[in-house]
């Protein structure tokens, strides 16, 4: 029998991001999912990098949440690059405004959630995640 995972989904966001993406888990852990985010699970005198690795390549949902100015940090996709390399499934959040086109073309595949509100896209990407159909607009 396949070991059940800790998490459900790793969060990546860059620093600038932070607030934003501190709601977003904060909703995301008030609808049943459990995700990792750093600033939850990392402890002064934790070995950050070997803690992040494990989760990120354990964690079956890869959440990448992007902003106008993190959209295109180089940490940002050395973590999309290993969900890729992990077959993860892969939810790309744009908090602000990104122009698809001008994400690298793998990401430009795949469907963005687009949200103002943290709360909203938290509730949305958990249903996602928890693979539930999505409510109808009205």
């Amino acid at each position: 029998m396949a070991e059940q995972p800790e998490f459900d989904a790793f969060i990546s966001y860059s620093s600038r991001d932070e607030e934003w993406a501190s709601r977003f888990a904060a909703a995301l852990q008030d609808q049943g999912v459990h995700a990792w985010f750093d600033r939850d699970q990392l402890e002064p005198g934790d070995h950050w990098q070997d803690k992040m690795q494990n989760a990120l390549r354990t964690s079956p949902v890869f959440i990448l949440i992007l902003g106008a100015e993190s959209a295109n940090k180089p940490w940002t996709y050395f973590e999309l690059g290993a969900a890729l390399a992990g077959s993860k499934k892969i939810i790309p959040v744009l908090t602000g405004e990104v122009d698809v086109a001008e994400l690298p073309p793998y990401l430009q595949s795949i469907q963005v959630l687009r949200e103002k509100s943290p709360e909203e896209a938290g509730r949305r990407a958990a249903m996602a995640v928890e693979k539930r159909p999505l409510p109808a607009a009205g």
